[in-house]
């Protein structure tokens, strides 16, 4: 997953900062105790999010879901 794009599916607070619906990171490591390890595109990192309650999907299904919702 490392090098992939994940979109945020809710808002959510992280060291005093708060990241909006849909805001993206992109995986900088997978860790299969602690979780990934996120960048943004401003440098802003958050790292072993298992248990943060984070919701995200990786973009490329974000994107996929969306679309079909346009088709049916």
């Amino acid at each position: 997953m490392k090098g992939q794009r994940i979109v945020i599916l809710e808002d959510f607070e992280f060291n005093g900062k708060t990241y909006e619906k849909r805001h993206q990171f992109t995986i900088t490591d997978d860790d299969d105790i602690r979780g990934l390890s996120l960048e943004d595109d401003f440098g802003n990192t958050i790292s072993e999010i298992r248990f943060s309650g984070i919701k995200w999907q990786l973009l490329s299904q974000y994107r996929d879901d969306r679309l079909r919702g346009l088709y049916i």
